[in-house]
């Protein structure tokens, strides 16, 4: 395979996945209220390649390459749409919660370091 069918793999593999549907989900309808669940998608891939000049006797030219990727999708929240209005509900994940309570523990720790500085400080004057 050469390099430029690696590449034009990749492009249309890329573009059959590349869609709204994706992000947005099916819309989940319950009486007048309807859901659409949203996600956040990354896309990652690369390819290399040569072509190569053979020293042999019949000067054989090679072309060499290889190329992966992925997709990754995260659910990030909902869209909740009723006839009075429209509103986004998040999605927080256990590892959110997480790094929100050690920022929060890390906040507080440097203040009362800080604090007791100033308190030292103030004494030895």
């Amino acid at each position: 395979m050469s390099v430029k069918d690696i590449f034009q793999s990749f492009t249309e593999k890329f573009h059959a996945t590349a869609n709204v549907a994706i992000i947005f989900g099916e819309p989940i309808k319950e009486g007048k209220k309807t859901v659409v669940p949203i996600a956040k998608a990354q896309y990652a891939f690369g390819a290399g390649g040569a072509s190569l000049t053979l020293n042999t006797d019949n000067n054989d030219n090679s072309d060499a390459g290889g190329g992966g990727g992925m997709v990754k999708t995260t659910p990030i929240g909902a869209l909740e749409i009723t006839e009075e209005k429209t509103r986004f509900i998040p999605i927080f994940s256990l590892g959110d919660l997480v790094m929100i309570l050690s920022v929060i523990f890390t906040f507080v720790y440097r203040l009362r370091k800080i604090k007791e500085r100033s308190k030292k400080k103030n004494e030895s004057i």
